[in-house]
């Protein structure tokens, strides 16, 4: 069995007298101080979790409202796009009537009655 030694210093070479153990230059930690320096790791940690999570659930109501946003703006799209689809279709439809030749009305001095048959408008 193997012993372990210290090295001690009374300052006082009489028997009796307790010997302390010898003291190094440095902090000493006793047992209170090893209790306080663990709690505050523990409540450090803490922090750093609820800072994590306040982070991640700011960054998920932005994702959120940007999800929000995307979607509101691919209806506004959708609309737009039906939009400019009637505008074309009414440019291009001007453009056809304008290229069938029709007379205005008040030059037109005939009309069909209900057998098909040409009649001469009363002046």
């Amino acid at each position: 069995m193997a012993r372990s030694y210290i090295w001690t210093f009374s300052g006082n070479p009489n028997l009796g007298v307790r010997k302390t153990a010898i003291k190094k230059n440095g902090l000493k930690i006793g047992p209170i101080a090893l209790n306080f320096v663990f709690l505050l790791l523990v409540f450090m940690i803490i922090l750093f979790y609820i800072n994590q999570k306040v982070l991640q659930v700011s960054n998920q109501q932005e994702r959120e409202s940007l999800k929000e946003r995307l979607s509101d703006l691919k209806q506004e799209e959708v609309k737009l796009r039906t939009e400019s689809a009637k505008l074309y279709s009414w440019r291009e439809n001007e453009a056809l009537i304008n290229n069938l030749n029709l007379i205005p009305s008040a030059k037109v001095d005939f009309t069909l009655d209900d057998k098909g048959n040409f009649v001469k408008l009363a002046e």
